[in-house]
């Protein structure tokens, strides 16, 4: 959501490399109750209940989340499986950077 009265639904980054390189699309919208619906699932998406916060610590990349009243932090992916971890530290070791 933009200013309550415009939103952006869509896979596209908003980034100077996305704009350059990907093909994802998305559409705007000008029109407040699609805004608010868009605002409310933001709200709904990121409440720390069902989030991580991302954080480096010592130069790594660390999860973070409060959903029992006490920090936890985590040094791998929430969740993801052994299969995901492999492939995410082979994009970081390979150089696939000018294959993205």
């Amino acid at each position: 959501m933009v200013d309550g009265h415009l939103a952006f639904v869509g896979s596209f980054n908003l980034d100077p490399r996305s704009a350059a390189l990907n093909t994802e699309m998305g559409a705007f919208v000008r029109n407040p109750a699609v805004a608010r619906e868009v605002a409310r699932e933001q709200a709904r998406l990121t409440d720390p209940s069902v989030s991580w916060k991302l954080a480096l610590r010592d130069g790594r990349v660390v999860w973070l989340n409060e959903t029992t009243g006490a920090p936890r932090v985590l040094h791998a992916e929430p969740g993801a499986s052994w299969r995901r971890t492999v492939v995410a530290w082979l994009a970081r070791v390979l150089p696939v950077e000018e294959q993205l």
